[in-house]
C-alpha cells in the first residue's frame, strides 16, 4: 500500500487538490502494519483483526461529500446466528444498542451475519489518526466485548437480557 499518500484527487465542492481520503485511511493502515485488501472503487479497505475472543472480518470505508469525510468501521463477528436463534440475537442487540453513545449492532436476518458499525465525520480534507484510531477502536472494541455473550445466546442456553452482564467478565474469565 506505499506511496498511496502520493496519490491526489480534486473535490468536487473545493476545487482544491489535496491527497484523496482513501490514500490517508490507506496510509493509516500501512503505518498500523495491517495488511488488507483495498477496493479504491469503493473506498473501501478490508482486513482481519485478532482479538482474545475472535479473529474479525474488519471493512474500513471513507467517503467526502460536501466538504465531510465519514470514516465508517464495520467489524463482522466470525460465526452466523442459526436462523431459529436471530429473534433471540435480535433482542440481545437492541439492548446492547440501548445503551451505546457511538456504534450500533446489527444482525442481518438473511443470513445470521453480526456486525458492529461505527461511523466518524470530520470536515475538510484532512484525516486525523486520531479519529481513525477513534472510529476502528470502537468498532473493534465492540465486537470484542459483545462476541463471546452473543455466542452464549446464539450457541447456549443464555437469555437474551443477560448479555449486558456476560460483557462485564473479561473475556479470559468467560472463555474456560
Amino acid at each position: 500500500m506505499a506511496n498511496h499518500e502520493d496519490q491526489a484527487n480534486t473535490t468536487e465542492s473545493t476545487g482544491h487538490v489535496g491527497i484523496s481520503h482513501f490514500a490517508q485511511v490507506a496510509g493509516y493502515l500501512d503505518r498500523h502494519e495491517w495488511a488488507c485488501t483495498p477496493n479504491e472503487e469503493q473506498g473501501l479497505f478490508s482486513l482481519h483483526l485478532s482479538s482474545a475472543a475472535a479473529t474479525y472480518r474488519i471493512h474500513v470505508k471513507a467517503s467526502y461529500t460536501n466538504l465531510i469525510c465519514n470514516i465508517m468501521v464495520i467489524s463482522v463477528l466470525p460465526v452466523k446466528v442459526p436462523a431459529d436463534r436471530r429473534p433471540a440475537i435480535a433482542e440481545s442487540l437492541q439492548r446492547i444498542n440501548f445503551t451505546l453513545m457511538q456504534g450500533t449492532a446489527e444482525l442481518d436476518f438473511s443470513n445470521g451475519e453480526i456486525r458492529f458499525r461505527t461511523l466518524g465525520t470530520t470536515e475538510g480534507e484532512t484525516l486525523s489518526d486520531t479519529l481513525l484510531d477513534y472510529v476502528v477502536d470502537s468498532s473493534f472494541d465492540l465486537a470484542h466485548r459483545y462476541t463471546v455473550p452473543l455466542l452464549a445466546v446464539a450457541f447456549g442456553n443464555a437469555a437474551p437480557d443477560s448479555v449486558l452482564d456476560m460483557a462485564q467478565v473479561p473475556v479470559a474469565t468467560t472463555l474456560q
